[in-house]
């Protein structure tokens, strides 16, 4: 008897053709141990090559596998047809995935891990699919990108990693994904971004890191309130406040507050409505996003379209911040407490188009060394409140537009040194046009146009700086017609005794 059975390529198998003629042609028949041994084979070729499927899951082909709510608490990876390209296992018990839990899998073009209790991902997870495309890990306790975790994935174009508990990026997280697009990481509460955590990247079209923001409202009663459970109702609610309809497009948003022709200061967080609405508020808490960013955090990523850092809780931006990135098209940090700026923050990145600095708070600056060499195309510097103005000298910004508009400078004594400083871009009227004071208290929010600049006198430190320079100059005035006289007194010595 011959059986036969088709694979899962349709190809019909002999399973035992070759046994049968051998039997035929010698006319004697196997011993009943060879028989009863070819006859274990040949089942072990038929489970080969009968198509498998886990019993948790739902297989539409042996190309397309959905494992959601499925009950799974590990990866059934040797019950998956090997030639899987679209792999779901949302809604499971996966708290660990371990190095190497898909390897096998070479196909796999599409996996989503969505829903999970995902806590711990360990390196080199998804190590041995060379064919992946997109990669989907959302709402899930996730706390930690580890080190290479998402490395070695030579070939994946996406990466969603929104609506998680991610709080902090460790270095080389990503290395050697660099055919990575899009890199999806919001929603989530990320406090630090260690260094060297995107390392390896190029070719990004958008890299976001806006955190929730989560209003904590506590009334008198030490009730605590969830006013704004999410970022979406929060910002609804500050348009309907201010009499704006809501856009589909962050951007276009972005673009609304941030018109040039409009004088109009920028929302400010808490939005106005919220102290009319709750009267007996005490206190309002706000869940900020990224506290610390470490030295050379964004070293080794290259060839971005837009990078947006925005509702950070930072110290300040310290040294080597940015170093080390470069081909940018828009570096967008906004809506931050960016603390005191240093300005070697921004040494060393390089072919950056647009770096745009809008609405934050800045304790200080204490420089900006901004240099021809590194290719800044458009410094646009607008809605910022600046607690405490820059000495001009410790400025230096080599860009090929400079716009400084809507920000909120101290009206003080400093303000001449804000004037003759490369912030003013060489037009003081047109700078003091477009800027607003915030502090002594009576002009806050006013124009610097309704004040009388001239009538301030300036700060006692640039005026003893300025009569020691003028000293020197003084000083140096003499020593030069001291010497030209005792010049004049050698020659007419010479004279004399010349003849």
């Amino acid at each position: 008897m011959i059986f036969l059975q088709k694979n899962r390529l349709g190809e019909t198998v002999h399973l035992n053709c070759f046994i049968v003629w051998f039997q035929m042609q010698s006319g004697s028949y196997l011993p009943a141990r060879c028989a009863l041994a070819l006859f274990f084979l040949q089942i072990a070729a038929f489970t080969m090559l009968v198509p498998t499927c886990p019993p948790e899951c739902i297989c539409l082909s042996q190309t397309q596998v959905l494992c959601n709510s499925g009950g799974l608490q590990q990866i059934p990876k040797k019950l998956l047809p090997p030639t899987v390209e679209h792999l779901s296992l949302t809604r499971n018990h996966f708290p660990i995935i371990k190095s190497d839990s898909f390897a096998g899998l070479r196909y796999l073009r599409k996996l989503s891990l969505d829903g999970n209790n995902i806590s711990i991902i360990k390196p080199f997870a998804f190590r041995g699919l060379p064919r992946l495309r997109e990669l989907s890990i959302q709402q899930t306790p996730l706390a930690t990108v580890a080190q290479f975790a998402f490395a070695g994935l030579q070939n994946i174009t996406s990466i969603y990693l929104s609506h998680n508990k991610i709080r902090k990026v460790e270095g080389y997280a990503f290395a050697g994904t660099s055919n990575l697009r899009l890199l999806v990481l919001t929603n989530n509460p990320i406090h630090k971004i260690d260094s060297h955590a995107f390392s390896g990247l190029t070719n990004v079209e958008r890299l976001s890191f806006p955190s929730v923001i989560l209003y904590e409202v506590c009334k008198l009663s030490n009730e605590t309130v969830n006013i704004a459970p999410d970022l979406a109702t929060l910002r609804r609610r500050d348009l309907e406040g201010r009499g704006i309809e809501e856009s589909d497009s962050e951007e276009e948003l972005l673009n609304s507050n941030n018109n040039k022709d409009s004088d109009e200061e920028s929302p400010n967080f808490p939005p106005p409505w919220l102290d009319e609405a709750l009267p007996s508020i005490l206190q309002i808490r706000r869940w900020s996003g990224v506290r610390q960013l470490e030295p050379d955090a964004f070293n080794g990523l290259d060839t971005v379209g837009y990078i947006k850092l925005a509702f950070m809780d930072l110290p300040g931006l310290q040294p080597g911040i940015f170093r080390g990135l470069t081909n940018v098209g828009v570096l967008s940090i906004q809506e931050s407490d960016l603390g005191i700026i240093d300005g070697a923050a921004f040494d060393e990145m390089s072919f950056i188009k647009s770096l745009n600095i809008l609405n934050n708070k800045i304790d200080a600056i204490e420089y900006l060394n901004i240099t021809q060499e590194q290719r800044i195309g458009h410094v646009k510097f607008q809605g910022n409140h600046i607690l405490e103005i820059p000495k001009a000298e410790t400025l230096t910004i080599e860009v090929e537009k400079l716009t400084v508009i809507s920000n909120h400078f101290p009206c003080n004594c400093h303000i001449h040194s804000l004037l003759e400083g490369p912030l003013a871009n060489g037009s003081i009227l047109d700078f003091i046009s477009k800027n607003f004071c915030i502090s002594p208290l009576e002009v806050n929010g006013m124009p610097m146009t309704n004040i009388d600049v001239e009538s301030i006198g300036r700060c006692e430190e640039e005026v003893t700086r300025g009569n020691l320079e003028a000293s020197k100059e003084s000083v140096n005035d003499s020593n030069k017609i001291s010497v030209l006289f005792l010049k004049c007194v050698c020659l007419i010595a010479v004279t004399i005794f010349t003849r």
